[in-house]
């Protein structure tokens, strides 16, 4: 079972408009790899997503 709070058409439609949409599973669960502990590693793993998308190189012009 894959759970998305942002459907994917709406997605679409923000990418049209010319966003960036970044989906993130939480460690350990759906298609995301490591052990997922609740409430351990969300905090972490958001931060280090949000770094990973303000990198230079992810940014179009």
């Amino acid at each position: 079972m894959r759970i998305c709070l942002m459907p994917i058409a709406l997605a679409g439609v923000f990418v049209a408009s010319g966003y960036a949409v970044v989906h993130q599973n939480l460690r350990g669960l759906f298609e995301s790899e490591g052990k997922w502990q609740m409430f351990a590693t969300e905090i972490a793993d958001g931060y280090d997503t949000v770094e990973w998308i303000a990198r230079p190189d992810h940014q179009q012009q």
